[in-house]
């Protein structure tokens, strides 16, 4: 296990989630559709965000790419549920109000789809990338 890229990955997801949460909110109005429409796409961007980092983290290992990717991800979650915890007990906040369960199941499933799209997508690139080079190597012995 490559430590590392599981940290620096995760980092990643992190900083990404917290972008997202940041730019969900945005003041711009809080009309119900207007609200509804910046979930949605705040979701869809990031899930193509996340898509993206798990087919690098993907890409990147050489072995146990899956377990790497599922680490990376476990690691973001438990830091920003950390974070979160933290940062409401410190203002005294009021824990968040528990969601509608359609748009818990929606979120973890299509995190689960992403998750291996991602996988799915890095492997594709590594197995391209060395196809390329066995194509390039046996033309460079035939010459």
């Amino acid at each position: 296990m490559n430590w590392k890229i599981i940290v620096i990955h995760a980092l990643l997801l992190l900083m990404a989630g917290i972008a997202s949460g940041i730019f969900e909110f945005h003041p711009s109005s809080f009309s119900p559709d207007a609200v509804l429409f910046n979930y949605f796409l705040n979701h869809c961007i990031m899930l193509l965000v996340y898509m993206a980092i798990f087919a690098h983290i993907t890409y990147r290992t050489d072995q146990y790419p899956v377990a790497h990717t599922l680490l990376a991800l476990l690691l973001s979650d438990e830091v920003a549920s950390a974070l979160l915890a933290f940062s409401l007990s410190y203002l005294g906040a009021e824990p968040e109000p528990i969601r509608p369960l359609q748009f818990l199941v929606f979120e973890y499933i299509s995190l689960l789809g992403v998750l291996f799209a991602g996988i799915k997508a890095g492997i594709s690139l590594k197995h391209r990338k060395l196809l390329r080079s066995a194509r390039g190597s046996s033309a460079s012995t035939n010459a």
